[in-house]
């Protein structure tokens, strides 16, 4: 028997393509079917787009083929370049949510609008949930905490839940009240209908 190491020429001899065959149809992963996106630039150049990911392993690995006037490209993103992208879109998206945040209080506070929340009332607050904390038996909240404000939101919601106890209504004139009134009359009728008790009635008349 002899064997040979030349590769077959019916198996594939790209990278992006030995690539794709390698990450998919993994029984733990997962992948997107391709989708076609075109862009066109301002000078109405036009490209198309197509992108597929693959879920494996590793993570994330993302297949691009780039088709325009001049040809036809084809990339590989692999997980690490995905994850940097993840990365950097979540942070350019809070960049600008603290930019907007900040603009408009600027805006709010140059037409004369007064916060709700001071940082007089804001102190008294965490003074207020740090005391609540303590006194269920729970340690006390970090500075700044949102997580402990609801947490002592939570409890006092539970604790106004809670049904009120009930006393029955007692008349000025009668100190034991109704409950006591009826359990002491019905042990007297306990006692009386007890045999022992009927024994001793009949021997007495005796």
């Amino acid at each position: 028997m002899t064997t040979t190491t030349e590769r077959s020429a019916i198996l594939p001899t790209d990278p992006f393509e030995i690539a794709l065959n390698q990450v998919l149809g993994h029984p733990d992963g997962a992948h997107t079917d391709p989708v076609v996106k075109m862009a066109v630039d301002f000078y109405g150049n036009a490209c198309s787009y197509i992108v597929q990911t693959v879920k494996w392993a590793e993570g994330n690995t993302v297949f691009i083929t780039q088709v325009n006037a001049n040809g036809s490209a084809r990339y590989t993103l692999p997980p690490k370049v995905v994850e940097a992208i993840l990365r950097q879109l979540d942070s350019v998206t809070t960049m600008v949510r603290r930019r907007h945040g900040k603009r408009l209080a600027e805006q709010r506070a140059a037409d004369g609008f007064k916060p709700v929340f001071t940082p007089a009332m804001r102190a008294k607050a965490l003074k207020t949930r740090k005391a609540n904390a303590l006194q269920a038996g729970g340690t006390t909240p970090p500075e700044g905490s949102s997580i402990s404000g609801e947490a002592t939101a939570l409890h006092e919601a539970h604790r106004a839940r809670e049904p009120a106890p009930r006393t029955p209504l007692r008349h000025p004139a009668d100190p034991l009240g109704p409950r006591t009134r009826e359990g002491e009359a019905r042990g007297r009728g306990h006692a009386l209908a007890h045999p022992l008790a009927d024994r001793s009635v009949a021997g007495g008349e005796d």
